[in-house]
């Protein structure tokens, strides 16, 4: 979604006719996106990943996705294990970093998708446990305008697992996996509905992601290729 960054990737899935496209694209602005538009309706989920899909630090240093400072962070990250200076800094930055749309355009198409009947999700990956990191979040980016679901079966928060405080939860339109992975979080979302979407769609930045879902749609026992 950015000048030389690495393409976003799409799981497209019709669940109940064993058809299935993953496919990658750059921008809003490809004929990829007209042809979600035309075929998403009003039995589709979208789970679309917030972090370089949706939003990126809206610091001039993260202006490329690829750049040492992820890295930086991510590096940061692995450290707060064993540190709990490092964990106290991982924490501020996430607590406190501001962030902006990869593309401006990404309102009015969550909104063209709901148009159609469609429930969007976003998908959000913190990698360590931080106190109320969900409310923050939601802070950051609910004047963006993006056009998500506000609730499941009549409640704006749904915990699907715990470890300890940290929790894999639906919050206002947010999915956080949490303790678990994307793919066992996206699971448990789909296990509360009363009936399973005819078709879903996944919008990530990450190979693993999408890779993984459409393994755990094969435990679901539903037809995938």
């Amino acid at each position: 979604f950015i000048k030389k960054a690495k393409a976003c990737i799409l799981l497209m899935l019709l669940l109940n006719t064993a058809q299935s496209q993953i496919i990658t694209s750059y921008n809003l602005q490809s004929n990829v996106f007209d042809k979600i538009e035309n075929w998403v309706d009003d039995k589709t989920y979208v789970f679309i990943a917030d972090d370089k899909v949706v939003f990126q630090p809206d610091y001039l240093m993260f202006s490329n996705n690829n750049n040492p400072y992820r890295d930086f962070i991510s590096g940061l990250v692995s450290k707060t294990k064993n540190s709990e200076f490092y964990r106290k800094l991982v924490e501020k930055w996430y607590k406190s970093s501001h962030v902006k749309l990869v593309d401006e355009n990404w309102p009015l198409f969550t909104n063209r998708l709901v148009s159609k009947g469609a429930k969007i999700i976003l998908l959000s990956t913190i990698p360590i446990y931080i106190e109320n990191i969900e409310k923050v979040k939601y802070s950051q980016i609910s004047n963006f305008g993006l056009n998500l679901i506000q609730e499941l079966n009549g409640q704006k928060e749904v915990i699907f697992d715990k470890l300890e405080s940290w929790q894999s939860i639906f919050y206002h339109g947010i999915l956080f996996n949490g303790p678990i992975s994307t793919s066992k979080a996206i699971n448990k979302f789909l296990q509360k509905l009363d009936q399973l979407p005819s078709k879903l769609l996944v919008i990530s930045y990450d190979n693993n992601d999408i890779y993984q879902i459409s393994n755990f749609l094969k435990d679901l026992n539903i037809d995938f290729r």
